[in-house]
């Protein structure tokens, strides 16, 4: 059984989104290297960022550009699995 661990809450300006996924199959930097660099090339992306050892990757988007399941199935083309 796989667990949804993700939040989601509003920018100060009300535009972007912050979402924080975990993410497994994840075991190295160049792995969150692949991951963010995967994210940031999605149009409404604002930023994307990753702890290893929490096995995190926190992305700031414009839901009015990109919803939830395009970065999630973002990260599990790239080879990784997020927790649901």
């Amino acid at each position: 059984m796989v667990m949804a661990l993700f939040a989601r809450k509003k920018s100060a300006e009300g535009k972007a989104e912050s979402l924080t996924l975990t993410v497994n199959g994840m075991k190295c930097e160049g792995c969150i290297e692949r991951v963010v660099k995967g994210l940031k090339s999605l149009d409404g992306v604002q930023d994307a960022s990753g702890e290893l050892s929490q096995k995190k990757i926190s992305v700031s988007y414009d839901p009015a550009v990109l919803k939830r399941d395009d970065i999630v199935n973002t990260i599990e083309n790239l080879g990784y699995r997020v927790q649901k």
